[in-house]
């Protein structure tokens, strides 16, 4: 049996590069989240950080 390694480092980067943009992705999320948060306390004074801040809680 004979493998193309040619392919087979193709698949490798193909994924690593998948890999690369989910975790850009994901740090996108976390940053627009901080930005609503932060736009939040700014507007209504609620510290919603973690989701600690419930409905019909004071600021």
């Amino acid at each position: 049996m004979t493998f193309n390694f040619k392919s087979f480092t193709t698949t490798i980067e193909r994924a690593l590069h998948l890999e690369r943009i989910s975790r850009n992705l994901e740090r996108i999320a976390d940053l627009a989240t901080n930005i609503g948060e932060d736009v939040i306390y700014i507007v209504e004074g609620k510290v919603i950080k973690h989701g600690r801040y419930k409905e019909g809680e004071g600021a």
